[in-house]
């Protein structure tokens, strides 16, 4: 079981867990800082004389969480030998609702009904009946809709006919509309009273609601697919009216504006888009030297939920690493080895899961990974699409409900296991120091390290003015300020022996003037595994600094 380091959301500056720009920051800083809270030139004047203080600035012993600033996508784990793990991660994606794409276009049928009436005596009833079947259009050819239990919709039946009767009315029954509570068919009236014959047509409007009605477009018997079937009778009374037969009615009717809680049937190929990308916060400020990932340390997982109930294959339209700085700055990740196509297809609930999202989580191992991490990628770049019934089989049996989707959740692990060269990284700092250098002779810095890391850095820092032009360096001689502990051999390559090292940095007048007039520093950092070979990041791994200045100044004191 994997324990948790920290919980971090993503990795501003991931090289500084390599600790010599955090040691760099700290050296520059924290002593800046601590001798303008210490010293108030303008108390001491002259004569002049030169006295020296030792002042301890830090002594702290440091884990790799302390080298890394909060981020919004990363995790850092203890796996069960304690090896540590980055894990990068991105936010869910989620897939559109199938309310959002799967429609039901609106319906619009009419129907010519010619007859004639019977000879009726005043206060006597008949009924003419004629039955009309419409084929339900689909938003795909192949659909078949089995059943639609609606949240919303409307149908409407409208038209005019030019029956001369006192008393008549228009009975719609759909047999394959019913109340889902009560299982009764969907039946509408319309008015036809013509009294006295005075009008030569008499026109009808009614509208009906369809919420919490199930519709069934596929019965046993029927013989074509996606039917519905209209009983319509003219229930008409007679009266002293003239019997002028043939009579017509122009009934026209449309069914508009579905919204759909459930569906059931064969719902055809639809296309589910995923596209991202994943920040890679480690290799943010590089800009050169040779990385070498070690086998199996980098996995690419997949976490899938899917709440559709009908088959869905992914596959890849892009999936690829990017580098800024490393040729051939982009590399084609391959999730299940070379020349495979990155197709895959997820897991799907049945009916009795419905309503419930099932999950699968692919972990692929043999994808290309290292080569990938070996350019020091800042970004991983994927565009993905689902696809619903991507081999379209038409006797499939789906189901969909109004919020069905697919949740995608990617995350990309790095076991801390390789080896680096001369891996350099470069930032920039604004600076703010003590304007007054004037009183300072020199500073020295002291700054001793045991250093528990399999890692060694040499470093630089650049003092530049407000136009970004170069007025001095820190660090004039050997800039090898950290020396990497020593590795034992491999499976484990366990550290079996921290390193001390001991650096003093001078820093005469002439100097200080400069950089307190600088504006920026300049990093530069060169990091590489001890002996540049193959190591493995532990979570006890930590690093003891001790980090003092003695302070030379010259003080004018008036009489």
């Amino acid at each position: 079981m994997k324990r948790i380091i920290t919980k971090q959301s993503g990795l501003k500056k991931a090289t500084s867990l390599f600790l010599a720009l955090g040691i760099i920051v700290l050296l520059i800083n924290v002593s800046c800082k601590k001798l303008e809270e210490n010293f108030d030139f303008d108390k001491l004047s002259k004569p002049s004389w030169n006295p020296e203080f030792a002042v301890p600035l830090v002594n702290s012993t440091l884990y790799l969480a302390d080298f890394l600033e909060d981020s919004s996508n990363l995790s850092i784990v203890s796996n069960p030998d304690q090896l540590l793990s980055f894990i990068y991660s991105d936010d869910s994606i989620i897939s559109a609702t199938a309310g959002s794409f799967i429609n039901f276009p609106d319906q619009h049928f009419e129907y010519l009904l010619d007859f004639d009436t019977p000879s009726l005596p005043p206060g006597f009833f008949d009924t003419i009946d004629f039955i009309r079947t419409y084929s339900f259009i689909t938003d795909k050819e192949s659909q078949r809709l089995d059943s639609i239990f609606l949240s919303d919709g409307f149908l409407r039946i409208f038209g005019r006919t030019n029956l001369n009767r006192d008393k008549a009315e228009l009975k719609l029954t759909i047999l394959d509309i019913k109340n889902i509570a009560t299982a009764e068919p969907l039946v509408i009236y319309s008015r036809l009273d013509n009294p006295g014959g005075q009008n030569s047509w008499v026109y009808f409007d009614t509208t009906y609601n369809l919420n919490e009605y199930k519709m069934g477009l596929n019965d046993v018997q029927d013989t074509l697919a996606n039917t519905l079937t209209y009983f319509i009778d003219i229930i008409i009374e007679g009266d002293e009216n003239p019997d002028l037969s043939p009579y017509t009615c122009e009934l026209n009717s449309s069914i508009t504006d579905l919204e759909f809680d459930e569906a059931f049937g064969y719902f055809d190929k639809y296309e589910l888009n995923f596209s991202d990308s994943l920040s890679i916060g480690l290799f943010d400020d590089a800009i050169g030297g040779g990385i070498n990932i070690g086998d199996g340390s980098v996995k690419l997982t997949f976490d899938l939920r899917n709440s559709f109930g009908l088959p869905v294959k992914f596959e890849t339209n892009q999936l690829y690493a990017y580098s800024k700085q490393t040729p051939p700055y982009t590399v084609d990740i391959e999730l299940f080895g070379p020349g495979i196509p990155n197709i895959f297809d997820i897991q799907s609930p049945d009916i009795s899961q419905m309503g419930r999202a099932v999950e699968t989580n692919l972990d692929f191992t043999q994808a290309n990974f290292a080569e990938a991490f070996n350019i020091g990628p800042q970004t991983l770049f994927y565009d993905l699409s689902g696809y619903t019934n991507f081999d379209q089989d038409t006797t499939s049996q789906n189901f969909i409900l109004n919020d069905s989707r697919v949740v995608l959740d990617v995350d990309l692990e790095f076991e801390l296991f390789g080896s680096i060269a001369d891996f350099t990284v470069e930032d920039t700092v604004l600076l703010d120091l003590n304007e007054n250098p004037s009183e300072l002779d020199y500073l020295l810095f002291r700054l001793n390290i045991n250093n528990g890391f399999p890692l060694e850095a040499t470093a630089q820092i650049y003092f530049a003015n407000s136009s970004y032009q170069v007025l001095d360096s820190l660090i004039t001689d050997d800039n090898y300020i950290l020396a990497g502990a020593q590795v034992g051999p491999a499976p484990a390559y366990k550290v079996t022996e921290p390193t001390r090292k001991i650096t003093d940095i001078m820093i005469d007048n002439e100097r200080i003037k400069n950089i307190t007039d600088a504006r920026y520093m300049f990093f530069r950092t060169a990091l590489s595994t001890t002996n540049q070979g193959l190591i493995k990041i532990y979570d006890d791994y930590n690093l003891e600094m001790k980090l003092g200045t003695i302070v030379g100044f010259t003080v004018d004191t008036e009489n």
